[in-house]
């Protein structure tokens, strides 16, 4: 362990919060409260304008899977990273690698189906710079998410970090 954990250990008495896991939850809350607040919006929208489009079963189907998804992943996988809790951690790697499988998916797609979409971040400009820009942006930012998925999964301190028992 480097100095400043060492001293933090004895400061707070219990290990501080490895970077790698504050990252995960950062990027959990930036990518999953929109979809939340959408969904609730959704929700009362259709609860206000037309009550009985509820009691469909594909409504039905679809708020209970939306809902049950976002209390597991900000409660149990959030709220788990917070509380120092497994789950929490298991969570939280399975929500990185479906956020990398998405965007292995979004950034390869256009190369094998042959479609006329460019991965441009402006969609009407195809200027050949801006499609490599966009191409290289999202191959960054998987590689980097790549690499907190094997930090979160191999490091040391995060395993350690789980590990510790918490002192409340």
């Amino acid at each position: 362990m480097d100095e400043f954990t060492v001293m933090a250990m004895n400061t707070y008495g219990q290990q501080s919060r490895p970077v790698s896991i504050i990252i995960t939850q950062v990027l959990m809350l930036i990518n999953l409260a929109p979809v939340t607040l959408g969904l609730v919006w959704a929700f009362f929208q259709a609860l206000i304008t037309n009550p009985a489009s509820l009691t469909s079963f594909r409504a039905s189907v679809f708020f209970g899977i939306g809902f049950g998804l976002m209390f597991i992943f900000l409660v149990y996988g959030f709220g788990g990273l917070w509380k120092r809790k497994k789950s929490g951690y298991w969570l939280g790697l399975l929500f990185l690698a479906v956020g990398f499988a998405a965007g292995l998916y979004k950034l390869v797609t256009p190369f094998f189906v042959g479609s006329n979409e460019t991965t441009s971040l402006l969609r009407g400009n195809r200027s050949p710079g801006l499609i490599a820009f966009g191409l290289v942006l999202q191959s960054l930012i998987l590689l980097l998410v790549s690499g907190l998925f094997l930090k979160l999964l191999f490091g040391k301190n995060e395993k350690s970090f789980f590990n510790t028992p918490v002192k409340d």
